[in-house]
């Protein structure tokens, strides 16, 4: 498959992986060749945690595998105060 086959997109904070496969075309010779690859489009789906940014989630695809970052937001800090407490006697 090719880059251009894929579709990569975010849903409701769902990542979703589409695209459609292909068979290659094949001579045709007096010898047979058999092909077990499925071939139609297909669809993959992954839950993603609140704490990923989806403005920066990047896919690349190169040599047969599609690698896809999913860089976190900053963690928010909480700022902890501590007052002196009194006792009434």
């Amino acid at each position: 498959m090719k880059a251009r086959d894929f579709k990569v997109s975010l849903l409701n904070s769902k990542l979703v992986i589409s695209g459609t496969r292909q068979l290659p075309e094949v001579k045709m010779s007096r010898s047979f060749h058999q092909v077990e690859i499925e071939t139609g489009e297909f669809r993959v789906e992954f839950a993603l945690p609140s704490a990923v940014d989806a403005e920066k989630v990047t896919a690349v695809y190169q040599n047969g595998i599609m690698q896809v970052e999913l860089p976190y937001l900053p963690r928010r800090s909480v700022q902890v105060v501590s007052k002196d407490v009194k006792a009434k006697d």
